[in-house]
């Protein structure tokens, strides 16, 4: 198969895109956004729970010392993800009291 060699066009972004109009700060917008990270949020505690369970088995003394790195970095992302998430919840629910 020969490769297409012409320029490619540059094509202008449509002005009514949704990408824009998501970053609009509107009621729904934000609410969406809130149940988002809500359910970001409740996904890592469990991850975080489930994780810790592991490590904290009997078996988990016997586990190689690449398995054991990568679920303590498995843990220690989650544990980030679950705090940004709880900054983001309350930026978001600050910004819709402002709002309404």
């Amino acid at each position: 198969m020969k490769r297409d060699t012409r320029k490619k066009k540059f094509v202008p972004q449509n002005k009514n895109s949704t990408k824009k109009e998501k970053n609009v700060e509107t009621k729904e917008n934000l609410t969406s956004l809130l149940k988002d990270y809500e359910n970001k949020l409740k996904q890592s505690g469990y991850r975080i729970e489930r994780l810790k369970d592991l490590l904290s088995r009997n078996s988990a003394t016997r586990l190689s010392e690449i398995k054991l790195s990568k679920l303590q970095k498995k843990l220690a992302e989650a544990e980030e993800e679950y705090s940004f998430s709880q900054v983001a919840i309350d930026q978001i629910s600050f910004r819709l009291t402002q709002i309404s």
